[in-house]
C-alpha cells in the first residue's frame, strides 16, 4: 500500500476504529469484552464506548492494544506505524514529530511502543509453562445488530489463551473449531512442552499429545 492509498483508506478516525475493530473481533458490529470475553455487549450511542453485560466493565476498541492509554488520534498512530514499517532506514522521533505534529517526546514514546510490539512478534512472544485455552463463538447480541443482520446465525470462532505464569491474555480468530484450524494457531502461540489446560473439545486432543 502506497501513501496515497493509505491516506484514502484511513481518511477519518472512524475508518481507523472500524479497521481496528474488524482486526480484533472479526466484525466491527460484534465487539468482544477484553476483560471476560463476553459477547453480550451494549454499544453506546457514540459508537466508541461499549459496556459488558456480564462483567459490567466499559471498554473501547483501544483497550488491550498499544493505543490503550494514549489520547492521540488513531490516525496519527497509524501514520507512525506506516512510516516505521515502510521506510528502509527507519524514522527518528524528531522526523516523526514533524510529520504528525506532536512533540519529540511523544514521538519517541510512540516509536518505543511500536518497536516493542514488533519485537514481541518473534519466538520470544510464545507462551510458556501452563496455558489455558478455550474457544468462543461470537455473533453479537440480536438487540445490538443492524436490522439487515438480525436473524442471521454467522458466528466467528475465537480462541482465548491465558498464560498462568505471565497472566497474559491473547485472542485469535479461526475459521472454525476443527482441529485443522485450531492446532496451527495454538502451535504458533505456545512453546513445545507447554502444559495445555482445555475443555473436552475433541479438536484439542492432538495439541495435548503433541506438546
Amino acid at each position: 500500500m502506497n501513501l496515497l492509498e493509505f491516506q484514502q483508506k484511513f481518511s477519518t478516525e472512524q475508518a481507523c476504529r472500524d479497521w481496528l475493530a474488524e482486526k480484533r473481533w472479526g466484525n466491527k458490529e460484534n465487539p468482544v469484552c477484553p476483560h471476560c470475553y463476553s459477547v453480550t455487549i451494549y454499544i453506546h450511542s457514540d459508537g466508541k464506548l461499549f459496556s459488558c453485560s456480564d462483567c459490567k466493565k466499559q471498554f473501547t476498541v483501544r483497550i488491550g492494544t498499544i493505543f490503550e492509554d494514549s489520547r492521540l488520534p488513531l490516525f496519527k498512530w497509524f501514520i507512525a506505524i506506516y512510516l516505521f514499517t515502510s521506510l528502509k532506514k527507519g524514522i527518528s522521533s524528531i522526523q516523526l514529530s514533524k510529520y504528525i505534529n506532536v512533540t519529540q517526546k511523544t514521538a519517541w514514546f510512540m516509536l518505543h511502543r511500536i518497536r516493542e510490539v514488533m519485537d514481541n512478534n518473534g519466538d520470544n512472544d510464545l507462551f510458556n509453562g501452563t496455558t489455558e485455552i478455550d474457544e468462543a463463538y461470537l455473533g453479537g447480541s440480536e438487540s445490538n445488530k443492524h436490522i439487515s443482520k438480525k436473524g442471521k446465525t454467522e458466528k466467528t470462532v475465537v480462541i482465548g489463551m491465558v498464560n498462568r505464569e505471565s497472566q497474559t491474555v491473547r485472542a485469535v480468530n479461526v475459521a472454525n473449531s476443527e482441529a485443522e484450524n485450531l492446532l496451527p494457531k495454538i502451535y504458533k502461540n505456545v512453546t513445545d512442552r507447554s502444559i495445555i489446560v482445555t475443555d473436552t473439545l475433541q479438536a484439542y486432543k492432538g495439541v495435548k499429545e503433541a506438546l
